[in-house]
């Protein structure tokens, strides 16, 4: 594989994040769409990161670089396996390794439209009741799911598909907790609901005011490659935002979802995209991109936030050597300074261990690594 290529990337491209996050529901949005008022209330007040946070100084060695990844969104850790999701790859979605010795064992999650294939993945998620791995299928508006094996001396087994619920072209993400999924979407009134046997309750509307030009794009600034977590208990939640850098933190109880924090760190710098219903943003030279991805504990959320502009240096603005961690008050307690720029990450907070996906320019190949940090040190 040649030099990585900014055409294909998630901060470059506005028409490959269109077709992969707006595009399912462009069609059908023509005929729901309804006109959305500007909002009257300014825009919430935007805080830098401070300078002074404690910062770690974080080791990494190399536990994959063999494997030919082609664009590794995600990294999901379960047991001992490490789970990559590789979006673009032509072949299979998922590529799964040990977390001791990064040692290669299988791929699942074939490209097609068979039992078991998928045509256009997104949001993986993992459900431990049943160890399944299941992703939302956007252009089949299906859930697909898989069981991962108990021991080596399994195979991973294809579950079934979820027939789609009627109002399934909003979704953009699928989040799964003890054996039921909340789903992220895109057009007023979804945010996040739950999704039920023919249909998806709506759970929450609402979004902070990160700009004021009108709900449209203050809703598509927030849907423009987020990421939602939520906690082991299913009582906390974290959604990011990627253009300019804010999170929002939720409490939930009983399916009751309430916004309890708006982290807003950079403030968005976009553009309209001609001619879309519901309006949708573009990133500018100007952008500075925010949240690449976040990960939770039951204590911490970490944050892989860039802060770099486009024209900065793409490759830099791809990816970034500062996680920042908060506790769920919203307040920041440390800064994890990395010896590799990372694009994507999963946290073994136990363990002390951060699995990072890095690209190295001199190979032109991905790779992947364990990092070491110390969640003792944190600022209480």
């Amino acid at each position: 594989m040649g030099p990585k290529a900014p055409s294909i990337h998630k901060l470059s491209n506005d028409g490959f994040m269109f077709f992969r996050y707006f595009l399912p529901i462009a069609i059908l949005s023509l005929f729901l769409w309804t006109r959305c008022g500007s909002h009257s209330d300014p825009p919430i007040a935007f805080t830098p990161l401070p300078e002074s946070l404690p910062e770690q100084l974080c080791a990494s060695d190399t536990l994959n670089d063999s494997y030919p990844f082609v664009y590794p969104e995600q990294i999901l850790r379960y047991d001992s396996l490490l789970i990559v999701f590789d979006f673009l790859d032509r072949e299979s979605v998922f590529h799964v390794f040990s977390d001791r010795d990064g040692r290669f064992l299988y791929s699942v999650g074939r490209k097609g439209n068979g039992p078991g294939e998928v045509i256009m993945p997104t949001s993986p998620t993992i459900d431990p009741t049943d160890r399944s791995l299941a992703l939302w299928d956007a252009r089949q508006k299906r859930l697909v799911r898989f069981r991962l094996p108990a021991s080596s001396n399994d195979s991973v087994r294809y579950l079934d598909y979820c027939q789609n619920p009627s109002n399934s072209s909003y979704f953009s993400q699928i989040i799964a907790h003890d054996g039921s999924y909340y789903v992220a979407g895109h057009v007023d009134p979804l945010r996040f609901g739950k999704l039920e046997q023919d249909s998806v309750r709506v759970l929450y509307s609402d979004y902070p005011l990160l700009t004021s030009e009108d709900a449209e794009a203050n809703r598509s600034v927030w849907n423009y490659a987020p990421y939602t977590r939520i906690t082991s208990d299913g009582k906390r939640m974290v959604q990011s935002c990627y253009i300019g850098a804010a999170l929002e933190l939720f409490s939930i109880d009983n399916d009751r979802i309430h916004s309890d924090t708006v982290l807003a760190i950079t403030p968005p710098r976009y553009r309209i995209v001609e001619g879309t219903r519901p309006r949708w943003v573009g990133t500018i030279d100007e952008t500075l991109l925010g949240v690449l991805d976040v990960q939770i504990s039951d204590r911490y959320i970490y944050a892989l936030i860039s802060q770099q502009s486009l024209t900065s240096d793409p490759l830099a603005a791809e990816g970034s050597a500062y996680i920042h961690v908060f506790d769920w008050s919203g307040r920041p307690v440390c800064r994890l300074k990395l010896s590799r720029l990372i694009e994507c990450f999963s946290v073994d907070e136990s363990r002390g261990l951060i699995y990072g996906m890095a690209f190295d320019e001199g190979s032109g190949e991905y790779q992947l690594l364990r990092i070491n940090f110390n969640s003792n040190d944190f600022r209480s």
